[in-house]
């Protein structure tokens, strides 16, 4: 009957409890008679106070009022409590445990996601911060969250550290910091080994970094060799560096960040080397750079600029005198390297234009060819040379000066490439327009000299295709384009200009002029009065930043006026872009 009653003051007890909770009134204490609390009890009772917010049992033991443990104060895990008596509740915060308590790990931005680290505390991250595929460094404290120097080293008496500095952590909690003090130092990452499913393939090293300046270089290295590199500058705040290069077919491969001075500190974070993530399958210009080829005259320095669309190679050379050059051969002569060998040598032959350039003004060679003259390429023993006509023979390199130059180009399909896409930088192709200035238009220009047309104002430009590659229109009723370059890098451009030379036998030239250089020139000769003809400009405008630009058609004839117009009758445009 004692326990019966004692059962049943309990769960009037608890019941009150719960009723002041649903109720949301307050409970100042709850007591049995009389009406004070006793200062003893009996085994089995219970009392909840207000002053300790605790609910005690009387211990006939120690003859003292206890509380119960696992639900008074911090309620631990077993009791179905956090064991954190200071545990966040921010809005959009996480939960974790960290092994004995229950954590919060914070809000994260926008877009973010949770990404594991092991036993360690999770951490908010974004979505793709560095390439996905293959990273041979993931093991290696690639992204510097292991809040420590682990896996990386310093060589030399540079100063390498870990960073949990907000304003120098690239991504997560922690950043890798450098600070190089003499040429030779460097920090490299763990040397990896090579998966074979890397072997032969494209990939990348890519990391973000801040601060440094130019004496730091980075590199991909095999521990013996440097297989790839590019030199840094430096930067206020986190930016992308992207190396590509081939993978080696066996071995281990790092990241080293190498100083050729005492230079600036510089952080470092979320390191890639593996899979090259950033190309994909690219049908449009490619930049093969420009390369030094052989000629046949002493005194000279052939360069020579490469770009490559499908199975098309375009090049645009420079022959510069540096003295008075001596010929070897007949003419001016090139040697075109194996890997360009043309599949159609009687091809190449049809699509050549040269022109020499004095440095002093009017060229008086023995073929009596002016230095602003347009001279026809010849493609001789192909495909081991590129010959120019005997314009450039033996006769005259004596008339030739330190500063003169020949200027040549030519375009042909390559032995051996074929239409296939090649691999490109995901951020460096340019995207492709095309469009055209109609049959209304009609530019005159009577002038020996090169320049704008007249005006036109009657005359449109009309877009044909636009493939991602932005706004395009002309500028000032004249024969241009106007347009905003994606990126910098190498934009393949052509014009085919409709033509009419209004006297007889004179000549007529066309440049596509980018304002400072000219990109590509060619010209024709008059058969008849008013004779028309079709010339194209084709060449590669080098983008240095990425503001508008404008690309020009200029013009001059020997004699008379020469007209860019498309023909009315026969619905003929004026310029094909």
């Amino acid at each position: 009957m004692n326990n019966l009653k004692k059962n049943y003051f309990f769960w009037i007890l608890m019941v009150l409890v719960l009723a002041g909770a649903v109720s949301g009134r307050t409970i100042d204490f709850l007591r049995f008679r009389p009406t004070t609390l006793p200062s003893t009890g009996k085994a089995g009772e219970v009392r909840l106070e207000s002053s300790s917010q605790t609910i005690k049992k009387w211990n006939s033991s120690s003859s003292s009022w206890d509380a119960i443990a696992g639900i008074s104060g911090v309620v631990g895990i077993a009791n179905g409590g956090t064991n954190n008596g200071s545990l966040g509740v921010t809005a959009g915060g996480v939960i974790y445990t960290d092994g004995s308590k229950l954590m919060n790990v914070g809000v994260g931005t926008n877009g973010y996601v949770l990404m594991s680290q092991g036993s360690s505390v999770p951490v908010w991250t974004s979505q793709n911060v560095t390439a996905p595929g293959i990273n041979i460094l993931k093991d290696y404290n690639y992204n510097a969250e292991t809040g420590d120097t682990g896996s990386w080293s310093e060589s030399g008496g540079g100063t390498l550290a870990s960073t949990s500095t907000g304003a120098n952590v690239g991504n997560g909690f922690y950043a890798i910091s450098y600070d190089a003090s003499a040429n030779a130092d460097y920090l490299a990452t763990g040397l990896a080994p090579i998966p074979a499913g890397l072997y032969g393939a494209n990939c990348l090293a890519e990391f973000l970094y801040k601060g440094f300046d130019s004496n730091i270089t980075a590199q991909v290295h095999d521990n013996t060799n440097v297989i790839a590199s590019q030199a840094l500058s430096a930067s206020t705040g986190y930016t992308k560096t992207q190396i590509n290069f081939p993978c080696p077919s066996s071995g281990s491969l790092q990241v080293r960040w190498l100083a050729s001075a005492d230079a600036a500190i510089g952080y470092i974070d979320e390191v890639h080397l593996g899979s090259a993530t950033n190309l994909f399958d690219y049908s449009g210009a490619i930049d093969y750079g420009t390369e030094t080829w052989t000629d046949n005259w002493t005194n000279t320095t052939t360069s020579v600029e490469i770009t490559r669309i499908g199975d098309m190679v375009f090049l645009a050379g420079t022959a510069t005198i540096t003295g008075t050059p001596v010929v070897t051969g007949t003419g001016y002569e090139v040697t075109i390297p194996a890997q360009y060998a043309p599949a159609d040598t009687a091809a190449v032959q049809t699509q050549n234009t040269a022109k020499i350039v004095s440095a002093g003004g009017t060229f008086t060679g023995a073929a009596g060819v002016e230095s602003s003259t347009i001279i026809e390429v010849r493609a001789l023993n192909i495909p081991t040379t590129y010959l120019l006509p005997t314009a450039l023979s033996a006769t005259v390199p004596g008339s030739f000066t330190t500063g003169d130059s020949i200027k040549w180009w030519t375009q042909y399909k390559v032995s051996g490439w074929t239409t296939t896409p090649a691999a490109a930088l995901s951020n460096s192709a340019p995207g492709a327009w095309s469009g055209y200035h109609d049959n209304t238009c009609s530019w005159a220009r009577t002038n020996t000299s090169y320049g704008d047309p007249a005006t036109d104002a009657s005359c449109a430009l009309t877009e044909r295709t636009n493939m991602n590659f932005g706004t395009v229109s002309d500028s000032g009723d004249l024969p241009n384009i106007l347009f905003t370059p994606n990126s910098t890098g190498r934009y393949y451009v052509c014009a085919h200009v409709s033509v009419t030379i209004a006297t007889d036998t004179a000549g007529g030239e066309l440049r596509l002029w980018d304002g400072t250089t000219t990109i590509a020139e060619s010209g024709t000769w008059a058969s008849s009065t008013n004779s028309g003809h079709r010339i194209s400009l084709c060449g590669v405008y080098v983008a240095t930043s990425a503001s508008s630009k404008t690309l020009s058609v200029q013009s001059k004839a020997s004699s008379g006026a020469i007209t860019i117009n498309g023909s009315a009758s026969a619905g003929g445009t004026a310029i094909e872009w």
